[in-house]
């Protein structure tokens, strides 16, 4: 197998913006994605947070509030029409697979993405992880900018002499409200801080970016203070309800429903490529893309699997793991020159959701027998 080292790559900051198919394609499926939120009728969860919606709060019991603002933004310009409600979670999902066409030296593994139920289905859905997912992707790309400046101060010894602080008071200001944003979102949101911290923690000085960093999360304190006082007020069961939910007495199969669940939704790739990954965690560091990447999917991708040896956890839990694997999946097929290993990869990970996206289109047109109704959400 032949690859190349990937400081031969051109920045992807300046890949080109999308190959016209892909584009087309992503724009065919927000209009197809228009049709079907009109047409398929609302789950339970987002009547639920409609419901939330009518009663601006704070925050509430088992999320916090941002869901529900979206939903009372959309709704109030638009009416309370299912579309309304949906369309957040239409543009957030066009916005993001943009975003990561941004990012990605080819479209291959983002075309196939595109055709699996997290994509063609569960992007209707209005839930917490619309906002959630959305704060965390542009956390997790002001970290990619900011790991690229420290990169080019640490590299140059004259900056490192006259320039101390190689990131401004607001470079470090954005990060703390896109972080403080996605705490409003979902709990979930405390793992990215984490994730950052390790991406300066493991290179840089800590003159270059300590205060900066302190700077950051006290700005993203004060945006989730009003989450933090309803939990207060409520003797901190909002809190501990998410932390406990869905436990139960510990059984080896969680792990297995876990990754089960995960094939389903969106493929067996992430689980496949983690060996390439961390055999290759040292090349893939050379470049600040790879790297981020890489410590923003192991990081929450260990926690959750660790989680999943002692709750029994939804599908939708460990979404934000996999949003900046693509980067390095794309960068996988991108210089693997074995043709036939590819695709059988390709194969291997996508035929299971691909499959499943092929039944759920047709039980939308005619319903499927062995699926009842108590089953059907």
């Amino acid at each position: 197998m032949k690859w190349v080292q990937p400081e031969n790559l051109y920045s992807p900051w300046t890949i080109d913006p999308t190959r016209k198919g892909y584009l087309l394609f992503l724009v065919l499926l927000f209009l197809s994605h228009l049709f079907l939120a009109s047409a398929v009728p609302p789950t339970e969860d987002e009547l639920y947070y409609l419901a939330w919606a009518q009663w601006p709060s704070l925050s509430y019991f088992d999320h916090p509030p941002m869901v529900a603002w979206w939903i009372r933004a959309t709704t109030f310009v638009f009416g309370n029409s299912i579309l309304a409600i949906r369309l957040p979670a239409l543009l957030t999902h066009f916005i993001i697979f943009y975003e990561l066409g941004l990012l990605s030296p080819q479209k291959k593994v983002l075309f196939l993405l595109l055709l699996t139920p997290l994509s063609l289905f569960g992007a209707l859905l209005m839930t917490p992880d619309i906002p959630f997912l959305f704060f965390w992707f542009f956390y997790f790309k002001w970290t990619l900018k900011c790991d690229e400046t420290l990169a080019t101060w640490s590299g140059d010894p004259v900056s490192r002499v006259y320039q101390p602080q190689p990131l401004s008071l607001w470079d470090w200001g954005k990060g703390g409200i896109w972080l403080g944003l996605g705490l409003l979102s979902k709990y979930t949101m405390a793992l990215a801080p984490f994730c950052s911290l390790l991406v300066f923690f493991t290179k840089y000085r800590f003159r270059s970016w300590m205060r900066g960093f302190l700077l950051h999360s006290v700005l993203a304190g004060l945006f989730f203070l009003p989450v933090v006082l309803f939990n207060v007020r409520n003797d901190w069961a909002p809190f501990w309800f998410q932390w406990n939910h869905q436990k139960l007495p510990v059984q080896s199969s969680f792990v297995f429903t876990f990754l089960g669940n995960q094939i389903l939704i969106l493929g067996a790739l992430p689980f496949l490529l983690i060996p390439w990954i961390l055999l290759s965690f040292r090349t893939l560091s050379r470049v600040p893309t790879f790297r981020v990447s890489t410590i923003f999917f192991l990081v929450p991708m260990a926690f959750f699997l660790f989680k999943s040896t002692h709750h029994f956890l939804e599908a939708n839990w460990a979404l934000a793991a996999y949003l900046s694997f693509w980067i390095l999946a794309a960068y996988f097929f991108d210089l693997c020159s074995i043709r036939a290993l590819k695709w059988f990869t390709l194969a291997l990970g996508f035929v299971v959701p691909i499959a499943v996206s092929l039944l759920l289109s047709i039980h939308l047109i005619r319903p499927l027998p062995f699926l009842k109704i108590h089953q059907d959400r």
